[in-house]
C-alpha cells in the first residue's frame, strides 16, 4: 500500500536565493527539476513547491510504500544528493484537496 510522505528541504547556503545560485547550485537545480518531472511522470510526485519565507524551504509530497522508500526517493534528488539542500521526511495524511483553489490566480 502506498502512503504519502512530506519532504521538507532547507538550503545549506541561505543566500542561495537572495544572492543568486553558484554554478554548482544552478546545475543541481536544473537536474532537480528534471528529477521532479520524472517522479511526476511515474506517479510518485503529488506536489512540489517552496515556502515564501526569508529562507524558503522546499515542500514535496511523494507516494511511497514506506519511510525507507520515501527517504530513498529524496536522497536520489540531485538537490539533496549534491548537498545543496538538507532534507527531512515525515508521514503525511491528506485530509482535504481542492485543486480548483491551487492555481496561481486562486
Amino acid at each position: 500500500m502506498r502512503f504519502l510522505w512530506l519532504a521538507i528541504t532547507t538550503p545549506t547556503r541561505a543566500a542561495m536565493l537572495t544572492e543568486g545560485m553558484t554554478e554548482h547550485e544552478r546545475a543541481a537545480y536544473e537536474a532537480h527539476t528534471v528529477y521532479l518531472d520524472s517522479l511526476r511522470e511515474r506517479g510518485i510526485l503529488v506536489l512540489a513547491g517552496r515556502t515564501d519565507e526569508v529562507v524558503p524551504r522546499g515542500l514535496e509530497i511523494v507516494r511511497a510504500d514506506g519511510e525507507a522508500e520515501a527517504r530513498a526517493i529524496l536522497a536520489a534528488d540531485p538537490f539533496v544528493a549534491r548537498g545543496v539542500v538538507s532534507a527531512e521526511v515525515v508521514p503525511y495524511r491528506l485530509a482535504h484537496l481542492y485543486p480548483e483553489n491551487a492555481g496561481p490566480d486562486a
